[in-house]
């Protein structure tokens, strides 16, 4: 959820890239037990 209260799905678009419904990108990265996830900064 961001902070809006709204619900963002991600799209698998490459190995650990995925694309957000709002265009954003972001890199999931899971280690361990733990997932990261990384904005790219980058809008489609």
């Amino acid at each position: 959820m961001d902070d809006d209260g709204h619900v963002k799905y991600l799209t698998k678009v490459g190995p650990d890239l995925y694309r957000s419904t709002d265009g954003m990108y972001y890199l999931l990265v899971k280690r361990g037990s733990k997932q990261f996830r990384r904005s790219l900064r980058t809008k489609a």
